[in-house]
Order: structure tokens, then sequence, then C-alpha cells
């Protein structure tokens, strides 16, 4: 996904200021990687100019990716957004985002929308224990995909003894999950992106397994 998206940046009719044939180019590209959701260009004000699910020329509103807009202009290359809701629909969405420095204009932004639901997905295709619970959280400790009732949690903040846990980075730590239940939790960093794997065992469960041994010797 992130050559595709260098791709498009690099591409000759952005580069030339012909948006129409370059909005054209976007939307086969989306067509053609099952990853992507759209392709979108933003000016540094976060008004949206083109997408790609809409017709060239379409009125567009402000985009929420503005948010982290001098992060990407400071980085220079794709970067992870966190999780932001859509300002075309209002859902959730997740993507890869950089600045392009064109000549002679002010930056913008492109970015690619992936697929919340292929997160989810692969974050399943792990045989996680019936009572563990896995999810993905952004860079602010928000909620990317779940093992366990994503359609409630998604687009939530983790709890704020999980967000500390995985700041502070011991291997494991006591925090309690969104239902309430006390987890022994473990996370780990997903490369440079900010945003972290976790997974928490019942604490109760644990216990159990530690007293269980300890009963039958006495």
């Amino acid at each position: 996904m992130e050559a595709a998206l260098l791709g498009m940046a690099q591409a000759s009719s952005l580069r030339g200021g012909e948006l129409r044939e370059w909005h054209e180019v976007a939307r086969r590209v989306v067509q053609a990687d099952p990853r992507l959701k759209s392709l979108s260009l933003t000016d540094g004000r976060g008004r949206m100019l083109l997408h790609t699910d809409e017709a060239f020329g379409t009125a567009l509103p402000i985009s929420s990716a503005a948010e982290v807009q001098a992060l990407l202009v400071v980085a220079g290359r794709p970067r992870v957004s966190p999780l932001l809701l859509g300002a075309r629909g209002g859902q959730p969405a997740v993507g890869l985002a950089m600045a392009l420095d064109l000549p002679g204009e002010a930056p913008l932004v492109l970015r690619g929308e992936v697929d919340l639901a292929r997160i989810g997905l692969r974050l399943n295709e792990q045989a996680w224990p019936a009572d563990w619970i896995a999810g993905v959280l952004d860079q602010r400790g928000v909620i990317v995909a779940r093992s366990r009732e994503p359609e409630r949690f998604v687009g939530q903040p983790a709890t704020a003894a999980l967000r500390d846990g995985v700041a502070a980075g011991p291997p494991t730590f006591v925090a309690d999950t969104r239902e309430g239940m006390a987890v022994v939790a473990a996370a780990a960093p997903i490369g440079d992106t900010g945003w972290h794997v976790v997974v928490g065992q019942p604490l109760a469960e644990l216990e159990s397994q530690a007293r269980e041994p300890m009963r039958a010797i006495l």
C-alpha cells in the first residue's frame, strides 16, 4: 500500500497540475488494490480537494486529517494516521498519509484510507483463547480493531489503565477492559507506527491457574 501511495505522489499528472487526470488514475489504483478504500488530496487548511469516491469537482468537507497535518509535513514520508472520524460519513477511518511538496504549491496531504475490517480480520486470524481479549490501539490509545465486540468498541479510547500501561512499557501489567474486566495485559509495538497490539488474559483465570496446583499439593 505504501508503494501505491508513493507512486501516486510522484505521478506526472499531479506534478503538472492535471488534477482531473490524476483523479482518474487514483480511482483505477483504488479499484486494483483491495487494501485501499479510497485516496484523497487535502490542502494545508484541511480542505479536501479530491476524493476517489466522489466525482471530480464535487464540493467536499473539511477533512479530519488536518489533525495530523503538522506531523506529516515534518515527517516527509508516509505515516500511519490515528483513527479519525471520516469527514464525509462520520465513520471511523485510518490510513497512510504523507505531505506533498509540489513546486509553487502550499503543502498538500495525500491520504490512502485502509479498510478497517481487514485489520480486524488479520487480528482474528490468530487463535486467541476464548476468554482472552486482543486489540489494536493507535497512537492516541483509540481502539482500531478488537477480537471481541468490535462493533461496540472500535473507535472508542481504551481505558486509562490500559493506555497508561502501554505508555509505561512494562512487559506485562494489570489493567481493565472497556467491559470492566481485570486482565493481565501485554503490549507489543507495531514497527514505528505508534500503534500497539495488546492481548489481555482475565486476571481471575490466571489466579485460578496459579491456585489450583497449590491446592492439589496441599
